[in-house]
């Protein structure tokens, strides 16, 4: 209890010592409070402090990418005007891209006026009857609604992203189109690989690709995403306790949208690691988050998610696993599903 209350007052008082403060008198002594964290610990302390609003992001692209059109899914942001502000950004750094809001219509009618008023499509769709397994159907609800929007406005290629996350590389777009271009498809039944960027993509539980933000050709998505809805009851508490291999077994979210499109691709998705890293390389391309400088204001606002210096079971697969590529043995695959 008294550990609780002193994190209240110690916050009250960092509360009030930011309002008075000037941020760059705090950005100059974070080197000091480092330091302290650092000689108290057995690691280093490092930060990262990103703009948040669109107008002080003064790094842009000079290309033209009207041939690329940006989803936004997902339930609004209203604060710090996270989705609206990131709206804002994306017409700044991506010049004439096309960009789409995908939410729902219960949603703040005022908040989704500012939207179309600096310039996003705004697709409004009503909530499927069941959330589906881990609230899957929400999201192929919302992304598959903002693709086809997208298919109306005679753009190519597609980004798919979430409201509560943000893309500040501002050569986002040209990296992507450069990796399809340097990484050709394999399978006639898809027009481009899709690049995953991985901060989902788990390297030991199997066909979990990132589904957060996705770039491909638009009919390649729209493959991706159009599926049956999910009308099973299951939350994450039923999940918790589940080892690798009964919730690849399982196959929610991440594995159940990767399974449907493997499958309509013609591979089979067996429950092996091995597989897994095979249709990785095979169908997609993996990216680490961080080329594109993607941050999550739902969660990772002061570290990064899932970085281990350890093995460890939800170690993410990360862009240089994808080039390397090495099979395990049979032996290290069974024992990272327990």
């Amino acid at each position: 209890m008294v550990k609780k209350w002193l994190i209240i007052f110690l916050s009250s008082l960092l509360k009030q010592f930011v309002k008075i403060v000037p941020p760059a008198v705090i950005e100059k002594n974070m080197l000091s409070i480092a330091n302290k964290i650092e000689l108290y610990s057995n690691s280093f302390f490092t930060y990262h402090l990103r703009p948040k609003l669109a107008k002080d992001v003064t790094l842009k692209s000079n290309n033209d990418y009207s041939n690329i059109g940006i989803v936004i899914q997902g339930p609004l942001v209203l604060e710090q005007n996270f989705t609206l502000e990131t709206v804002k950004l994306y017409k700044r750094i991506f010049p004439n891209s096309v960009i789409v809001v995908s939410t729902w219509d219960d949603e703040n009618k005022n908040y989704i006026k500012n939207i179309s008023d600096v310039g996003a499509f705004v697709s409004l769709n009503k909530k499927p009857e069941k959330p589906g397994a881990l609230n899957a159907n929400y999201q192929i609800v919302s992304t598959l609604s903002g693709l086809r929007l997208l298919g109306t406005k005679g753009v190519e290629f597609a980004l798919k992203t979430r409201s509560d996350q943000r893309i500040y590389n501002f050569q986002s777009l040209d990296l992507f189109l450069s990796l399809i271009k340097s990484y050709p498809p394999i399978s006639c039944f898809q027009k481009n690989r899709i690049v995953s960027v991985n901060f989902t993509t788990l390297k030991y539980r199997p066909y979990a690709i990132g589904d957060m933000c996705m770039f491909g050709s638009l009919s390649d998505l729209i493959t991706y995403w159009n599926i049956s809805l999910d009308n099973r009851n299951i939350d994450r508490k039923e999940i918790s306790n589940l080892t690798i291999y009964e919730l690849a077994k399982l196959n929610v979210a991440e594995t159940f949208y990767c399974t449907h499109y493997l499958n309509k691709l013609g591979f089979q998705t067996p429950i092996s690691i091995n597989n897994s890293w095979k249709s990785y390389r095979e169908y997609f391309i993996v990216i680490d988050h961080q080329l594109i400088d993607l941050f999550w204001y739902k969660y990772n606002r002061t570290s990064e998610r899932h970085k281990y210096y350890h093995e460890h079971n939800f170690e993410l697969f990360g862009f240089s696993d994808w080039l390397k590529y090495d099979l395990l043995n049979d032996k290290n695959s069974f024992s990272k599903l327990d």
